[in-house]
């Protein structure tokens, strides 16, 4: 096995013929990966909407680079809670590795 050096690093013959891919840029997803997110939050508006809470069928989830956000608006803090709950036990169960950001809105 041949050693190359460049830029003062070692790299393997295989490494030379075969250069890593480029990074991505930071706050992109593959796009395996994006389309994994979208389904979750697709899930995760079927279930608010199916909800037999009514409070929930009026929330909605979003997909925003690795992070799926919680949007609506109820009218306690039970009520968001009770949402954030949903949504964290349906990415548990699909063993999503998303982050979980609760923009849920309270208006009393």
């Amino acid at each position: 096995m041949a050693i190359l050096v460049r830029n003062s690093s070692v790299l393997s013959r295989r490494d030379a013929t075969h250069p890593p891919e480029e990074k991505q840029h930071e706050g992109r997803q593959p796009e395996e990966g994006r389309c994994a997110a979208d389904r979750m939050a697709g899930a995760l508006n079927e279930t608010f909407q199916r909800s037999s809470y009514p409070p929930l069928r009026r929330l909605h989830a979003k997909m925003d680079a690795d992070v799926i956000e919680l949007h609506g608006i109820v009218r306690s803090y039970y009520q968001k809670q009770i949402a954030q709950q949903a949504a964290m036990d349906l990415l548990q169960r699909h063993g999503a590795n998303q982050e979980l950001v609760n923009q849920i809105e309270v208006i009393r």
